[in-house]
């Protein structure tokens, strides 16, 4: 026997809406729905019945009966026309129509409330119109209903004026009219009271705009902003990924390391091939050519990455080899690439790194092939061309190969659309030069000069080589010509260094004065920098030495002997001009200037002229009348030639016959004597002066000493038939005619004075006051000198 199902029946209508109302309170929506269904039944003209039809709808809407919701909603207004919550129940059918994709019916709901008197309401209906109408495709119409928002200031309540803002900015962007977007997202940005959802969907935004209108400097800060204040936020990876695309782009490839790590770390499961490769030319432009070769390695391998990224990740990953000196695999991975993709774009840029790595082991052949290939790869890319061709002329270089190289640089110029051609034939014209190839070079010169009269400064260049290719063929009048042209207008360092060389041109074609005219022209400038004074005054003096205008040399030399740093004068003034100056200085009485010169050479420690410069030294201090100090040098330097036969065989008569002279001088004639037989014995080879010195010497010493007039006169007669020395011959003839008149022969004396007198007619005429010499004279006017007494 089974129970019976009893239900309780509820008559009272307090109770049975209280029981309703609570059941809805609790969302027992189908609970609660009968029990309104059954009070609306029962007491139609209840005062709550309006309100329980209401909840109904409430209840109908919380179980999802979205068509018998619509139908209560449809038959209460109709009963109820003036109850107020028609367009409460309005948005609710609009809403329930658009969530059913009806959009038609929804745009119509929702339009009716633009009139409304509740500002808030008729905002919400036409932001929802505006939806609609997105979704119909109409973005005109929708972007016109939220344009009637956006004016309206952002206010607390206003909840969907933001919202139109924002749609105004997305329809903006995806049109493209960035900086519409722009202005809109920052709106919003910078609003007060906007929802955080929107905030940061308008901050991503904006960075999307910035990045559309390409001032990317602006979007990569919007990223950096939008991460910073939404570190989890829904575009996160996203706003990264960009950040790392506009840091590689601006070349912060730092930055882009660190954050690519951190990309790694935070998205390990992430196959974005294109990220990772920004990663890895990151690496290799920051030098970590482990890691970055690993990766473009990783994604070359790689088939599920696309097949032009997996080609160009190839050619990156033999860039990382050469960078990290791996010359031998990278020709074994170029080889591979060229094989599999012998017309890829990125052949060209292999075929250079396998020429690279190959110059870098020496292997120049093969650097040649290779380069020689990069050239031709690149031949319609002009751009491309140039580093190329710079890398064959290098590798050329390396083998010596001049000729070829600038024939690779003149056949590049001469093609259109290359960028500055002269540039490039003027380095043709430096490398023919180089390799001695004189005609072309000159061509390519004579070319620029031609051609390119505009160009002062690369004409100047032509004309510089033009000159020394002039010097080299010892073509200087085409040299002298190019100087003259190059002097004008030079900067004045040039203009020192040119007046050097066409001084030198006129010098080397027996031009002294006009060496001697453009060296004083220049140093009579004034700003003169003093490194470049010295040259031209040391070569001013070595010219002027040279010709009949030496005390002006002396002059110079003078003062650069006294104020010139002494390494400067080591490197300008060599012994042998030094030797010449000393010399000339002697001979024209400038003691101390000569002194100074034998000293420089003796500071010089340069034995093929150190004795020679003291061996003079000491006859300058003779001549300046310092005997003594004259007479212990060569004696010392006599002392130190004891045990060096080679010395004295090539010294010893100069110096026996210096000391002749010298102790002569200090009255030691016996001394004197015997230093002049040494010098006599000694081999002294072609120097006439020192065997004439020494035949004077012991001439002087055997007449005025030893009263021996017969033996003096062979020695004295031998000074002047057996040489013609400026200085001892004289002497010799004035002592011969001392000697002749000793031994009464007059004749003989008389002539040897008129040879004195005709060879040397200003030291004869030094002697006419000589009593001796008056006598001889006047005898010879009486015809006395006719007969031999």
């Amino acid at each position: 026997m089974h129970s019976q199902q009893v239900v309780e029946d509820i008559t009272d209508a307090r109770t049975q809406y209280a029981h309703a109302t609570g059941l809805l309170r609790r969302e027992f929506y189908d609970l609660a729905e009968p029990q309104f269904r059954l009070f609306v039944a029962r007491y139609p003209n209840d005062a709550l019945v309006q309100q329980a039809r209401l909840y109904l709808i409430e209840c109908l809407r919380g179980q999802g009966k979205k068509d018998a919701m619509l139908q209560e909603i449809a038959e209460f207004k109709q009963s109820y026309p003036a109850n107020g919550n028609h367009e409460s129940l309005t948005l609710l059918e609009a809403d329930t129509h658009f969530s059913n994709g009806n959009y038609d019916a929804a745009a119509a709901l929702f339009a009716s409330l633009f009139a409304s008197k509740d500002a808030l309401r008729a905002e919400q209906g036409r932001y929802f119109w505006g939806q609609c109408q997105l979704k119909l495709n109409k973005q005109d119409e929708a972007m016109a209903a939220f344009r009637v928002l956006s004016a309206q200031p952002f206010a607390d309540g206003y909840l969907y004026r933001p919202y139109a803002v924002y749609y105004l900015g997305w329809l903006a962007l995806q049109r493209g009219h960035y900086s519409e977007a722009v202005a809109t997202f920052t709106r919003l940005q910078a609003g007060t009271g906007i929802a955080d959802g929107l905030v940061e969907n308008a901050s991503y935004r904006l960075a999307e705009a910035l990045l559309g209108a390409g001032r990317e400097a602006e979007a990569l800060a919007a990223y950096e902003k939008y991460i910073a204040s939404f570190p989890n936020g829904q575009f996160g990876q996203e706003a990264r990924r960009r950040r790392i695309e506009l840091l590689g782009r601006a070349g912060e490839h730092a930055r882009v390391v660190a954050l690519g790590n951190e990309w790694l770390l935070l998205y390990p499961d992430t196959a974005d091939h294109g990220l990772l490769f920004i990663f890895a030319q990151a690496l290799l432009e920051t030098g970590d050519y482990e890691r970055a070769q690993y990766y473009f390695e990783r994604l070359g391998n790689e088939p599920a990455v696309a097949a032009d990224l997996r080609r160009v990740a190839r050619a990156y990953t033999i860039n990382c080899l050469f960078m990290a000196g791996q010359y031998a695999v990278v020709e074994d991975y170029a080889r591979a690439f060229l094989t599999d993709f012998p017309a890829a774009a990125e052949s060209g840029n292999v075929l250079l790194w396998r020429a690279r790595a190959a110059l870098e082991s020496n292997r120049l052949n093969d650097a040649e092939v290779a380069g020689k290939a990069a050239v031709a790869f690149f031949h319609d890319d002009v751009k491309q061309t140039l580093p190329a061709t710079e890398l064959l002329v290098v590798i050329l270089g390396k083998q010596e190969k001049w000729s070829e190289a600038a024939a690779v640089l003149r056949s590049l110029a001469s093609r259109d659309g290359v960028p500055d051609p002269a540039r490039l034939r003027l380095r043709a014209a430096e490398i023919a030069y180089k390799a001695k190839d004189f005609d072309k070079a000159k061509t390519d010169c004579l070319f620029l000069v031609e051609n390119y009269p505009q160009e002062d400064e690369l004409v100047r260049a032509a004309k510089n080589y033009l000159l020394r290719i002039g010097l080299d063929n010892k073509d200087f009048a085409s040299a002298k010509r190019y100087a003259e042209e190059l002097l004008v207008g030079a900067p004045r360092d040039e203009q020192v260094l040119l007046t050097q060389t066409l001084a030198v041109l006129h010098y080397n074609q027996g031009d002294s004065a006009a060496a001697i005219r453009v060296l004083q022209d220049m140093l009579s400038k004034s700003g003169l920098p003093e490194h470049t004074i010295l040259p031209m005054k040391v070569f001013l003096g070595r010219i002027l030495l040279e010709t009949d205008r030496q005390r002006e040399s002396l002059v110079i030399f003078s003062e650069l002997l006294s104020s010139a740093p002494e390494a400067a004068l080591r490197e300008l003034l060599g012994p042998s001009i030094l030797y010449q100056l000393g010399d000339s200085a002697d001979k024209l009485q400038e003691y101390a200037l000569a002194e100074q010169a034998w000293q420089a050479i003796s500071a010089r420690q340069d034995s093929a002229w150190t004795t020679r410069a003291r061996l003079r030294l000491a006859q300058t201090l003779s001549l300046k009348g310092q005997p003594e100090q004259a007479a212990k040098m060569l004696w010392e330097l006599e002392k130190g030639f004891a045990d060096d036969n080679e010395a004295m065989a090539l010294y010893g008569p100069e110096l026996y016959s210096l000391l002749a002279e010298i102790e002569l001088q200090l009255g030691n004639n016996d001394q004197a004597l015997l230093c002049a037989r040494k010098a006599l014995k000694t081999d002294g080879g072609d120097d006439a002066r020192q065997l004439t010195r020494a035949r004077w010497v012991t001439a002087k010493v055997l007449f005025e000493d030893e009263n021996s007039p017969s033996q003096a006169l062979p020695y004295a007669v031998k000074c002047f038939i057996l040489a013609e020395d400026d200085v001892y011959s004289p002497r010799a003839m004035l002592l011969a005619t001392r000697i002749f008149l000793a031994l009464g022969r007059r004749r003989d004396a008389l002539a040897t004075w008129q040879e004195l007198a005709a060879k040397y007619p200003s030291w004869a005429a030094a002697q006419r006051s000589q009593d001796y010499i008056k006598e001889l004279l006047a005898s010879e006017k009486h015809g006395d000198g006719k007969h031999q007494q």
